[in-house]
């Protein structure tokens, strides 16, 4: 993020309920290359953007259709992205605090009210879509979650009509003069409760409003319906969709399996783009089964089970199977690796164990939605991080009496903790495989079972059409 965006962007502001609040405001900003930036990019091993530069117009309105899985985790991805500030859409009923409030104006949240909210909805949210009208008509852009309620499952839920009334009645109250894009995106997680997870947030081809006008003029409800059905296909491309029925896990699980395995066998990065391609690719072929050949995707779906118990029972990780790591050369330099770099390891985990357990301990005994962890995780680890971090550093400059070597050690916590983490990951990996060869060495036959069904479950995948 430049700073040449704080000085060339233009100062614009719209009224919402007697406030005057800015499109885009340089404290924001500060907050998204530091406080987000860099705390985003620890929280996850790998995030990926694609598609902004191709289908995001510049100089234009934009209202973003978002995939929802991950509860406030999706909407931190936003913030994490370019100098663009994306005002988003809330649950009202957390508005009500009046520091709350003024929290979320600044980090760009309006209210939206749902009739479980004990409110008349229309005329709650009627100022809330005025101001989406005008922050539109300034070239503002605001994001909104057309899906509606947030559930960690990989396909697009129907779309509610509210993000077309927001576009129609923006249209409307400006003479269909400002030249509305709304853009698709697909937000996507390797594994969306959990820390250090890969995430991706791909961008979408923009449908132009304007094109609708005529249809819209003639029949505002069947230009909305028509609207509605477009968003949802082009929101479908831009993630994993695998439509709802019985089997629906199954294939989730599996393509997610096939991917990794076939990516690796090709040669191609792993990567969450790759990955995510890929798994489209194999969920198209898997659904096919699904319908047309009731004893394939049974035959897939026994398959699969076998192998996941086999798997589980022995604590493996799909990782565990790469072929790079197949070889006594890794597991003898891995393990050379790990035993020089333990000193890191153990003073690392002597200093971060407290603030990176106490989210996740707190979070897992008092909240009973999982779909809330890893936003709460990362909410509570800002605060619990923060507390510990200067803790060490008032200790470092007291002890030392040197300011300067406090403000390196302040500085290199982030790293050392962060690389305390991936040195345990690349323990649980050595150690996988290592267990594997054991068990294959020693020919128990559930590990001789577990690979049969594995590479029966890649076959499957394999010749599907």
């Amino acid at each position: 993020m430049g700073w040449g965006k704080v000085f060339s962007e233009k100062r614009r502001f719209f009224h919402f309920h007697g406030t005057r609040l800015p499109v885009w405001s340089t404290g924001y900003w500060i907050a998204q290359a530091k406080l987000v930036g860099i705390t985003y990019t620890l929280y996850h091993s790998k995030f990926q953007e694609v598609g902004w530069k191709e289908h995001v117009p510049d100089d234009k309105p934009i209202l973003f259709a978002i995939s929802h899985r991950n509860a406030f985790m999706d909407s931190l991805a936003f913030v994490h992205i370019h100098d663009s500030q994306v005002w988003q859409l809330a649950r009202g009923d957390a508005f009500k605090n009046p520091l709350m409030r003024k929290l979320f104006y600044f980090f760009h949240m309006l209210p939206i009210w749902r009739e479980r909210d004990g409110v008349d909805t229309r005329e709650a949210n009627e100022e809330t879509f005025n101001a989406c009208y005008d922050i539109l008509a300034l070239n503002g852009m605001v994001g909104i979650y057309p899906e509606g309620d947030c559930i960690n499952e990989r396909h697009i839920r129907p779309l509610k009509k509210g993000i077309c009334r927001i576009a129609f009645g923006a249209m409307e109250k400006y003479n269909w003069e400002i030249d509305l894009h709304i853009v698709p995106v697909g937000v996507s997680y390797t594994d969306a409760e959990k820390f250090g997870k890969r995430q991706l947030i791909q961008f979408g081809p923009a449908v132009r409003v304007q094109t609708y006008k005529e249809q819209y003029q003639k029949n505002s409800a069947a230009a909305i319906n028509t609207l509605k059905d477009e968003l949802q296909l082009r929101m479908q491309d831009q993630v994993v969709h695998i439509p709802r029925s019985h089997n629906h896990h199954d294939i989730d699980q599996a393509v997610v399996i096939g991917a990794r395995a076939f990516l690796k066998e090709e040669g191609s990065p792993y990567t969450p783009i790759a990955s995510l391609r890929k798994e489209q690719e194999l969920s198209k072929k898997l659904e096919t089964i699904r319908l047309n050949d009731h004893e394939g995707i049974s035959h897939l779906a026994k398959t699969l089970h076998k192998y996941v118990k086999g798997r589980d029972a022995f604590d493996l990780r799909e990782n565990t199977f790469d072929q790079q790591r197949q070889s006594m050369g890794y597991r003898v330099g891995m393990l050379l690796v790990l035993l020089l770099t333990f000193p890191v390891f153990i003073t690392g985990w002597i200093t971060q164990i407290i603030p990176f357990r106490l989210p996740q301990w707190i979070v897992r005994k008092n909240i009973k939605q999982r779909i809330f962890f890893s936003s709460l995780q990362y909410a509570i680890g800002l605060f619990t991080f923060t507390f510990f971090y200067l803790l060490y550093f008032i200790l470092a400059w007291v002890l030392s009496g040197h300011f300067w070597m406090a403000a390196i050690l302040l500085l290199v916590l982030p790293v050392w903790g962060k690389s305390t983490y991936l040195w345990w990951r690349a323990y649980k990996r050595w150690l996988s495989v290592v267990r594997l060869k054991i068990k294959l060495r020693r020919k128990d036959d559930t590990a001789v079972h577990m690979m049969a069904d594995r590479e029966e479950l890649l076959r499957i995948m394999r010749n599907a059409s």
